[in-house]
C-alpha cells in the first residue's frame, strides 16, 4: 500500500490512517491526505491537503476519469518556519 511506499523511502516521518478525518469529506472523493508538521515547540500545523474530485468525470461525462488535487499554503509555511530578514528579523 500507499503507506509501506513511502515509509520505506522516508523512515523519519509518520504515515497515519485516519478514518475519522472529518476536513474535506463530502468534498473529495473517497482518499484524501493532509499533510502537517510540528514546530519546535511541538505544535502541529495543516499545511496541505488534497484528494480525488470529480471534476473531470463531470466535465468530459466520463465516470472513468480521475482526477486528484492538492494544495499547499506556501505562505504558512515561510510564515510559521522562515527566518525573517531586516530590522523584525528572528534572533
Amino acid at each position: 500500500n500507499m503507506a509501506d511506499v513511502l515509509l520505506k523511502q522516508f523512515p523519519e516521518i509518520a504515515v497515519e490512517l485516519d478514518k475519522d478525518r472529518l476536513p474535506g469529506r463530502g468534498y473529495y472523493d473517497n482518499v484524501c491526505f493532509d499533510i502537517s508538521v510540528a514546530d519546535e515547540d511541538g505544535t502541529v500545523h495543516s499545511i496541505a491537503d488534497g484528494g480525488f474530485v470529480d471534476w473531470t468525470q463531470k466535465l468530459l461525462n466520463n465516470r472513468k476519469e480521475r482526477l486528484l488535487i492538492g494544495g499547499m499554503g506556501t505562505e504558512r509555511l515561510c510564515f510559521l518556519f522562515g527566518k525573517r530578514r531586516g530590522p523584525t528579523a528572528n534572533p
